[in-house]
């Protein structure tokens, strides 16, 4: 936080819209979640201080930040841990990451997401709405395109006969 207040940027600084300087301390692949855990951590002070342009500056440094599913999902707990439930500018973007990489959670991170659910219930919530709102899509269009063509036929005739 101080090397922001001097610099306005901390480390790693960004080098563009959306990239982050390499940070040679983290390890590669990053399955503890260390970069993201250090933004996050950056994010809570500065909400914690009202410092609007550091929070939002640790944001998207979070989503320039690449990791493994036991990383996202260690970014994920201390997020859930440390923020309060109205803050959707940092949950919400977590939860529709996880929404959309079902298959890895229960292929990659299944004890490790089942121990978060139960630690965090309402991270198992806001996932699972999103997945259910995605798959309501996914029905509702899927019926909106069969009723346009049955609309379009003619009823069938009923013979007297």
């Amino acid at each position: 936080m101080l090397e922001w207040l001097y610099k306005k940027d901390y480390f790693p600084t960004l080098t563009g819209p959306s990239n982050v300087e390499t940070d040679p301390s983290l390890p590669h692949p990053d399955s503890a979640g260390v970069g993201l855990l250090r933004h996050a951590r950056v994010y809570t002070l500065a909400k914690r201080f009202g410092l609007p342009a550091l929070t939002k500056m640790a944001h998207k440094k979070i989503h320039c930040t690449g990791s493994t599913a036991s990383g996202e999902l260690a970014y994920a707990q201390y997020v859930y841990g440390h923020t309060q439930p109205e803050d959707t500018e940092i949950r919400k973007p977590i939860a529709q990451f996880w929404a959309t990489r079902s298959h890895v959670l229960r292929h990659e991170a299944e004890h490790e997401f089942r121990t978060m659910c139960l630690q965090f219930p309402q991270f198992g919530f806001d996932v699972l709405s999103l997945v259910l709102d995605a798959q309501e899509k996914r029905t509702a269009k899927s019926e909106g395109s069969q009723i346009s063509h049955a609309q379009g036929r003619k009823r069938a005739r009923v013979s007297q006969g």
